[in-house]
């Protein structure tokens, strides 16, 4: 389909698959439906075998494999994990879906994080499936929907890996992972798990010449947060902290309201 990367790169912004993390949701987009069909012609045109996986209306992991050849039966498997979906295009200030190239650099929604890093995973396994170097490990690249927010498309990849082994032909767990998340190289051995909460308060709402009728729900909700930074400073802020981590972290990101 496409031969360098720089065209597989292009490719990959121009197509919207935007995770929007709780917002109103846009169909032309949301989701990352269109991005796994251009996957799954791209490993189509390959040759490689694949299977979607479908997580949620719409939204399907794709995983393909190389199998490394007779000469490397006993080759290690590597899984190459990397995800469809990118943060939204709020406060951009070019557009978000034409890739343009300035100074030697790329830029588009998903650049960096991370079409990038799947450019580059797509590029090496075509040259592998084209080349078959001897000694190449057996590759499995795995595509997930919803690392932005949820993290339901490797959770489902994982939890049902022994299913897809047995129904679908998918090889035995890796021996070696790469996930392709920008790093600027550093080598992640450890990372904080999330817990996301959505609060909301209920007022009474009066005229603002009267609030004393009223039950001003945005003061109910100054409390809570209040609250949570007291929290965050005077208990989490005090635990041991993890030697790779540090201490637990809270943080209050997104606060509307009003009558």
């Amino acid at each position: 389909m496409y031969k360098d990367l720089e065209s597989i790169l292009a490719s990959l912004i121009s197509i919207p698959s935007v995770n929007p993390m709780g917002r109103t949701v846009n169909p032309e987009l949301d989701f990352e439906a269109r991005m796994t069909d251009f996957l799954e012609r791209y490993f189509r045109e390959l040759g490689v075998p694949f299977l979607r996986q479908p997580i949620a209306p719409g939204r399907d992991n794709i995983v393909a494999w190389l199998p490394a050849g007779k000469a490397d039966s006993g080759a290690p498997i590597m899984l190459w994990e990397v995800h469809q979906d990118t943060v939204p295009v709020d406060g951009m200030t070019i557009p978000p879906f034409e890739p343009a190239v300035r100074n030697g650099r790329m830029y588009g929604r998903g650049a960096c994080d991370v079409k990038g890093s799947m450019a580059a995973m797509l590029h090496a396994l075509g040259r592998l499936a084209n080349e078959r170097p001897v000694n190449a490990a057996s590759i499995i690249l795995a595509c997930a929907v919803d690392e932005e927010a949820g993290g339901s498309g490797a959770r489902g990849l994982m939890t049902r890996w022994p299913e897809l082994t047995a129904s679908d032909g998918l090889p035995a767990m890796p021996a070696m992972s790469i996930v392709a998340e920008p790093t600027e190289l550093n080598v992640v051995v450890a990372h904080k798990g999330v817990v996301r909460w959505r609060c909301r308060t209920i007022g009474r709402a009066v005229h603002s010449s009267s609030p004393e009728n009223g039950d001003n729900a945005i003061y109910r909700m100054g409390r809570v947060v209040a609250a949570l930074e007291r929290y965050h400073r005077e208990e989490l802020r005090g635990r041991e902290p993890h030697r790779l981590l540090g201490t637990p972290s809270l943080s209050v990101g997104l606060i509307s309201g009003g009558a």
